[in-house]
């Protein structure tokens, strides 16, 4: 029972320990396995909550377009009106007046279309730009002050208006401004144009019962020409039905929907608004138009004899012969750090191009590679995975070991958390292989290690440490010198790691040799904890593949 307990109050601190080995003998620099996940743009995590969402829906909206109706039309302020302004009944204008007589008033345009200056009478600017304003008035003015006054007129504020947005909207409605505000802000009132049923070429502008202006949306997108238009009280807005699409993916920028006019679109004209990158050779077109699914595959030379049906799906793919690779060296050796061989090279290749230095260990040589650590990853997930199941779904025969499970599971799913963040090192174990029947991979590093003669302990000992390795030393010396076991002897296994990436289970009458990593495990009792030999899997899956005690 005491040793329950005290193995229980270890379980709470639950902290991933690197060794002191580690600090001193960094691991080195892994390139990322091909078949990840994209990595998140430069500067994704300095983003704002906001605008982190809003990226996350620019990459998963589908239609070209969808990504502007984010909500952040719908609160534009018009401050500054543009000088091409039509001034309409209800706009309120800032007068000011001096010289021969003072005047300041904020009047608003009536319904004949005029403002009113004292000693000068009504004023018509109705329908006037605003940049001709003042200039306009000014006339005016002059036919009774000849000299010695001075004019400012400024638009103030515009109409108020109610415009209708109906078609292909997400939410249809009447929606209140003022006559300044953009298609773009009524378009993002209505939450944006429907992705499944609504156009981005064909937007219209009806007033009375008369269709007035059209709209492009791609003009805007693409080329950043703002549909400029002065709406009046009343107008609809009309947003007609999708037109043909097709989608793109793959090697683009804009993996999106596309919408197009016509029966047919060259290929050619939808990939510039996709805009294929640098490395796609290829395009792989699956057509859905026809009695039968059809997938053709074409170079990207053929793009302009290539058409395009409504319903298609093109990929654009990278379709090339590899020619070489770039490895990268580590380590104790002369010369160039990094590599370029021919694809299909072998370690011995690799190693007949450096020069030892008088320092380094020949026999260890080590090989890292991002593919056997993005492997490791994946089975260490796998196995935490399978040990969080049987944690949630353990079953209890009575309500004091419901008790024990419950705070028992509580502590394994600390340690989970903490466990799915260990990254395994990825080195490929070598000792005793043949170096020319080893084909090495693109980023591959190859670490030549020092021959120190030094021995690393870890884990479960009061004081990890870096030893200076003795004639005939053993596992037993080394854990006496690191201040001996903290759970003792009895309650934990040991684990050497040799330079060359090969591993032993070892008792402490085992021998060291210069660059062993001793790993101190934990031992957890199988009639104290239910799953006990599950964590303790996982625990030797860890000091394998990452040199690491998970300390418990």
């Amino acid at each position: 029972m005491k040793r329950a307990l005290t193995l229980l109050a270890a379980l709470l601190v639950v902290a991933i320990g690197l060794n002191v080995a580690a600090a001193a003998n960094p691991l080195p620099p892994q390139a990322a396995p091909q078949n990840a996940p994209a990595a998140p743009p430069p500067g994704y995590a300095s983003l704002l909550p906001q605008h982190k969402a809003d990226l996350r829906q620019r990459i998963s909206c589908e239609p070209f377009g969808c990504f502007l109706f984010n909500g952040d039309f719908a609160t534009e302020k018009s401050p500054v009106f543009s000088p091409e302004y039509v001034l309409a009944i209800g706009d309120k204008i800032s007068i000011k007046i001096w010289g021969s007589v003072d005047f300041e008033q904020v009047q608003a345009i009536d319904a004949q279309g005029n403002i009113f200056l004292p000693r000068v009478g009504p004023v018509k600017v109705l329908g006037v730009k605003n940049r001709e304003l003042t200039a306009t008035i000014l006339r005016v003015l002059h036919t009774v002050y000849k000299n010695n006054v001075g004019l400012y007129a400024g638009l103030l504020e515009t109409q108020p208006v109610m415009v209708y947005v109906t078609g292909g909207v997400v939410r249809p409605g009447a929606y209140g401004g003022t006559s300044a505000n953009s298609l773009m802000y009524y378009l993002d009132r209505a939450s944006g144009i429907d992705p499944d049923s609504g156009s981005y070429l064909d937007i219209s502008i009806i007033r009375g019962s008369q269709k007035i202006r059209s709209f492009n949306m791609y003009d805007f997108v693409l080329r950043g020409e703002v549909p400029a238009f002065q709406f009046a009280d009343g107008d609809t807005i009309l947003v007609g039905p999708r037109r043909q699409t097709v989608k793109l993916a793959g090697l683009v920028a804009n993996p999106y929907r596309f919408e197009f006019e016509g029966d047919t679109v060259a290929a050619g004209k939808i990939l510039t608004m996709a805009g294929p990158r640098a490395e796609a050779t290829h395009m792989r077109v699956t057509r859905n138009s026809r009695a039968t699914r059809d997938v053709e595959y074409y170079p990207v030379q053929s793009l302009t004899q290539t058409a395009l049906n409504n319903g298609d799906e093109v990929t654009l793919l990278s379709d090339k012969n590899n020619g070489t690779i770039t490895i990268r060296f580590e380590g104790e050796h002369l010369g160039a750090r990094e590599a370029a061989l021919p694809y299909g090279a072998r370690l011995s290749e690799a190693l007949a191009m450096i020069q030892f230095a008088p320092t380094a260990d020949r026999r260890a040589v080590q090989l890292f590679r991002a593919s056997v650590a993005a492997r490791q990853k994946e089975m260490l997930q796998q196995s935490l995975h399978t040990l969080e199941v049987s944690v949630l779904t353990a079953r209890s025969a009575t309500a004091e070991e419901a008790k024990l499970r419950k705070d028992e599971a509580e502590l394994f799913l600390k340690w989970i958390e903490r466990a799915k963040e260990v990254q395994p090192r990825g080195q490929v174990v070598i000792a005793g292989g043949d170096p020319n029947g080893i084909i090495l991979e693109n980023g591959d590093v190859i670490r030549i290690p020092s021959d120190n003669a030094f021995v690393m302990v870890q884990g479960e000992v009061l004081f990890p440490n870096t030893i200076a390795l003795r004639p005939g030393m053993r596992v037993a010396d080394a854990i006496e010198q690191s201040g001996g076991y903290s759970q003792g002897k009895s309650s934990s296994r040991n684990v050497i790691i040799s330079r060359d990436g090969s591993y032993q289970l070892a008792d402490t009458k085992a021998t060291l040799k210069k660059g062993d990593e001793v790993l101190v495990l934990p031992k957890v009792e199988s009639k104290h904890f239910q799953f006990a030999k599950d964590l303790m899997q996982i625990l030797y899956q860890v000091a394998v593949s990452a040199a690491v005690v998970l300390r418990l």
